[in-house]
């Protein structure tokens, strides 16, 4: 197995292990829109931004919710916005626009 399969795989157990403990739309509970089932783990800042696959990087979202944070449906979900909503902000370093 390649270097970066190894990674691959590491990191959607990731995804999977925080999914586990995260079954609910995070964005849904911080708006207040109720207990709506999460379909996917959603990466705050992308990979090919420099983001990791950590704890503090995820949420689990729905797919109406996935579609406001890819700018697909409004109302759009910045990645400051969902910082915020994970407990925390966006520090300089990570801040690629």
């Amino acid at each position: 197995m390649k270097k970066w399969q190894k990674k691959r795989l590491s990191d959607r157990k990731a995804q999977e292990a925080y999914w586990k403990g995260h079954r609910f739309c995070e964005v849904c509970l911080a708006e207040r829109r109720g207990k709506v089932a999460a379909v996917c783990v959603h990466e705050i800042l992308y990979k090919s931004q420099m983001g990791k696959c950590e704890e503090d990087n995820m949420l689990s979202i729905c797919n109406d919710c996935h579609l406001r944070a890819h700018f697909r449906k409004s109302s759009y979900l910045h990645r400051e916005e969902l910082y915020k909503m994970k407990g925390g902000e966006i520090d300089e370093e990570s801040n690629l626009s």
